[in-house]
């Protein structure tokens, strides 16, 4: 039963967004919700109530039968930190479920999807992820639902405890994995490579701009050649997304779509041309123009971090 899955809300200073994302767990009304909300940040007056008001737009939503788990910060981790602390938290408790931030909004078939993949995959050591977006389309929509990249996207996705265990904020095997030479055993173009390692290195120096948590992830994800599971249709909107890191700029509120009963990929197996396709549209270096622009928008975002 969808309404089974432990779903963690992650939240910070934004009660406007999280109305939507109330609203659409309501419809799902899980058993089980924790909510992890990081602090105010000191140099930003007025941010304590804001965090204040977050934390009370989600638990007061709650209407229906439901364990409520919260672990809210009294002082600010950033956004790497904190997602991963409350990650961290949410499987310490669970061994399986669903992970939303504050402008995710889920349609219910992102539970139905999330609900049957972590039941079929949940003993398979090679499947890390389940990801709700579709931030690009799967070259074969017409023969299955979802397919497998090394490649994660974490705009309402779902794991299991064993997978969120090979994750480290600060990777500390880095210089080992980047020395070895592994990297060439799981993609064959250079650009690639390059590229990964160049995004890897300013995470494990903490570079200006990369307070994040999601390439360590992707890291995680890489080393241990852990597959993701990226579904045919969009899944989930984000409603609140600032072009942080990311090279997209037509996503916001992307239009959520739907399907009936699943077909599921004959084997688990990465596809490698939906790997390039996402890779170029969302890993690959972007243009100075649109580098600029990303700058601008963090400079003046109210931003959740």
């Amino acid at each position: 039963m969808i309404h089974d899955v432990p779903v963690l809300i992650i939240i910070f200073n934004r009660s406007w967004h999280l109305e939507k994302v109330m609203k659409a767990l309501q419809e799902i009304r899980p058993s089980q919700l924790f909510v992890a909300g990081d602090g105010p940040r000191p140099d930003r007056p007025g941010e304590d109530q804001l965090c204040c008001e977050a934390r009370h737009a989600v638990t007061s939503a709650v209407s229906w039968p439901c364990r409520v788990q919260t672990r809210f910060q009294e002082k600010n981790l950033g956004c790497g930190k904190h997602v991963t602390e409350a990650v961290n938290w949410f499987f310490e408790n669970v061994p399986e479920g669903i992970i939303l931030e504050d402008d995710c909004v889920p349609s219910e078939d992102f539970f139905r999807f999330s609900a049957e993949l972590l039941e079929r995959y949940r003993d398979s050591e090679e499947v890390m992820m389940i990801s709700g977006t579709a931030l690009v389309k799967t070259p074969v929509p017409s023969r299955w639902d979802y397919d497998f990249t090394y490649f994660p996207c974490c705009w309402g996705w779902a794991a299991w405890r064993r997978s969120w265990a090979k994750m480290s904020y600060e990777m500390p095997d880095f210089p080992h994995f980047r020395r070895s030479g592994e990297i060439k055993n799981l993609f064959d173009s250079p650009k690639v490579r390059r590229r990964l390692l160049e995004l890897f290195s300013k995470v494990y120096t903490h570079a200006p701009g990369f307070d994040t948590w999601d390439f360590q992830w992707l890291y995680a994800c890489v080393k241990n050649r852990g597959l993701c599971i990226l579904p045919a249709v969009n899944l989930v909107s984000n409603i609140g997304w600032d072009a942080s890191h990311a090279r997209i700029d037509d996503v916001m509120e992307m239009a959520i779509e739907n399907f009936s009963e699943l077909r599921h990929p004959p084997e688990i197996k990465c596809n490698r041309e939906l790997e390039k396709i996402f890779f170029d549209r969302i890993y690959a270096k972007a243009p100075l123009a649109v580098r600029i622009i990303n700058k601008l928008k963090r400079l003046f975002s109210r931003g959740k971090c």
